[in-house]
């Protein structure tokens, strides 16, 4: 009798990059999770995976396939991530797409076209 075992294991790569200003270009696709540190995050391209990354200003104008962990002082997402975002940093913008949930903290209001807060002068318009 002979017993045959099969082990099968899937196996995600991850790029990490680092510098003064990191630009993925429209155009580039990243097929893994980037984990970036820079002064600039630039993502212009498709992050097919997880964004992770640090910095003092980033930037999705591209999109993101995963979910989006990003702490900057500023934050602007005005592409698409098809995940969550977490945002930490003093201003987060969020004119693009969120496929599933924001989490964003920090010192200023993020801003989300759409959102209006009781606080809101928006709301007390709509109240009147």
């Amino acid at each position: 009798m002979a017993l045959s075992v099969t082990v099968t294991q899937t196996v995600q790569a991850t790029t990490f990059a680092s510098g003064d200003v990191y630009r993925l270009a429209a155009g580039e696709v990243i097929a893994d999770d980037l984990y970036v540190a820079a002064s600039a995050v630039y993502i212009d391209g498709t992050v097919e995976g997880d964004l992770i990354a640090g910095a003092n200003t980033i930037v999705i104008n591209g999109s993101v396939t995963g979910d989006a962990l990003l702490a900057a002082a500023s934050s602007q997402i005005n592409g698409q991530v098809a995940g969550d975002v977490r945002a930490a940093g003093a201003a987060i913008e969020v004119g693009g797409t969120i496929g599933e949930d924001l989490l964003a903290a920090g010192g200023g209001r993020p801003h989300v076209p759409g959102v209006c807060r009781q606080s809101d002068p928006c709301a007390r318009r709509a109240s009147d």
